[in-house]
């Protein structure tokens, strides 16, 4: 059998950042649960703002002290592209 997908649609950019806040939620616990931490690569551009928005406010509700954050680029250019 092949892999299953599962695409996600939303209303709004609210309706999104609030989908992602509370699986980031669910990511991150069952990590640091099973290896003591969270890593996660965020990338730029306009799309996620609204979810780093959101996130960013979940101060007291995330374990953040275990959290490790990197920048990525997801496009393949060269090191040099503006």
């Amino acid at each position: 059998m092949g892999n299953v997908q599962h695409v996600i649609t939303f209303g709004t950019e609210e309706e999104m950042a609030d989908f992602m806040v509370e699986k980031w939620r669910s990511l991150s616990l069952s990590s640091i649960a099973e290896r003591g931490y969270f890593a996660a690569a965020l990338s730029g551009g306009h799309t996620p703002v609204p979810f780093y928005r959101r996130l960013a406010a979940q101060r007291e509700g995330l374990p953040w002290e275990k959290t490790h954050l990197f920048l990525a680029d997801e496009r393949f250019v060269p090191g040099t592209s503006p």
